[in-house]
């Protein structure tokens, strides 16, 4: 269960969002406070963790709000968006007040991956381990040297070459050429 609302993707882009209405437009930068502040506390929490962390009471409330923000960005309903973002806003404070006072602690820095394939964590330093470990059990656990070592040169290479020219591009996957791929065959005219 993701805890941000469901934004319209690629609103303030004039060339990818060219087909979102004046009313889509205002109702996503209405929610650009909210999805900051949500981020911030993902930063600190991990994704979705916080809702877990506090009553079942507040959890409950938290989701109601959630939920008439959804519908309401679904109806365009600017008001109802602008009022149910500054109530999250507003209860997110609450939620990592509540959680802290259950004695629960926040993450030490860390990056998040979700993907519909994999979910791992990268952390800075391998003493975190065992607490990140305790919030996310069963969730692959990187440190960044592990990361950095296992950029080989040759796919360091391939970023790298990719950000030359494309320099804001995001390398999403790397794949090798697999065997039956043969780089130096004819090509057939």
């Amino acid at each position: 269960m993701t805890s941000r609302p469901q934004r319209k993707r690629f609103a303030g882009d004039r060339l990818l969002g060219a087909h979102i209405t004046p009313e889509e437009l205002a109702v996503d930068y209405a929610i650009a406070p909210f999805d900051r502040a949500m981020r911030q506390a993902e930063a600190r929490w991990g994704i979705g963790r916080l809702p877990e962390l506090v009553t079942p009471e507040t959890a409950r409330k938290w989701g109601e709000v959630m939920a008439a923000l959804n519908t309401a960005i679904a109806a365009n309903d600017l008001d109802a968006v602008t009022a149910n973002v500054t109530r999250l806003c507003n209860g997110l404070a609450r939620l990592e007040y509540e959680a802290a006072q259950a004695g629960h602690v926040p993450l030490p820095p860390f990056l998040e991956h979700r993907g519909p394939a994999r979910h791992f964590i990268v952390i800075h330093d391998a003493r975190d381990l065992p607490l990140v470990q305790a919030a996310f059990p069963g969730v692959t656990i990187h440190t960044l040297t592990e990361v950095a070592a296992s950029l080989d040169d040759h796919r360091d290479a391939v970023v790298n070459e990719a950000r030359k020219h494309f320099p804001t591009a995001q390398i999403v996957s790397i794949h090798r050429p697999g065997p039956a791929a043969d780089l130096d065959d004819e090509i057939p005219f």
